[in-house]
């Protein structure tokens, strides 16, 4: 699967250990208890939106990270390829079953 992919294994590697730096020293630096954290990222989950104590690491994501990728990826070729197999589309079946089924997003389940 991955050697098909069109961001390259360690890039992407790269990209979730940067991230993840940057997450930790917000933290660190902010010196966020644990608990606020576990509360925060869950929250993020459930809601998909960023608290504001996390917009210093997006910043770092969006301006550095995702520039040094774009160096090490075709982006044209990781526009065109294929997610099919994900199962994520804008068609109309996918529309109507959208809204006619609710997905718990925690466990995966419809």
């Amino acid at each position: 699967m991955f050697s098909r992919s069109p961001v390259p294994l360690p890039s992407f590697e790269k990209l979730l250990a940067e991230v993840d730096s940057n997450v930790r020293h917000v933290y660190d630096s902010e010196n966020v208890p644990d608990a606020e954290r576990k509360d925060i990222e869950t929250n993020m989950l459930i809601s998909g939106t960023v608290h504001r104590r996390l917009w210093p690491a997006v910043e770092a994501l969006l301006t550095k990270t995702v520039s040094a990728l774009r160096e090490e990826t075709n982006v044209a070729e990781l526009y065109f390829h294929d997610v099919s197999w994900l199962g994520l589309s804008d068609d109309g079946a996918s529309d109507r079953w959208k809204t006619e089924h609710r997905l718990d997003v925690i466990r995966k389940t419809e």
